[in-house]
């Protein structure tokens, strides 16, 4: 009976450890599977937000493209800028773009 009892309780306890850690790399792949988008063309709108000692500006801006559609891109101190500068009013850019649960994050910035 004992012999029953360690066999069992090893069993549940190796099926509850590959349900969690298989479920961990499932969800891993799933949220790796961000959407790339690039977005060319004026900045419309440039707000910026709170100064984080450590992690610089974080900005919001309005795009504009050539078909006078309006995207919101949120960018902050992840963001590269070629070349290294803050976005200006009236800046012609392309923006490399991930879009994470309906919002767009930029990743570059390069202006044109």
């Amino acid at each position: 009976m004992k012999n029953w009892l360690n066999r069992f309780g090893t069993t549940v306890i190796m099926a509850v450890c590959i349900c969690i850690f298989g479920g961990e790399m499932t969800g891993n792949r799933i949220l790796a599977e961000e959407s790339t988008v690039t977005i060319t063309g004026q900045i419309m709108s440039v707000t910026y937000g709170v100064w984080n000692p450590f992690g610089g500006r974080k900005a919001t801006l309005v795009i504009q493209d050539a078909k006078r559609k309006q995207h919101i891109v949120y960018v902050g101190f992840k963001t590269s800028y070629i070349p290294h500068r803050t976005p200006e009013l009236g800046d012609l850019v392309t923006i490399i773009c991930i879009r994470t649960e309906g919002v767009l994050a930029g990743l570059t910035v390069s202006y044109n």
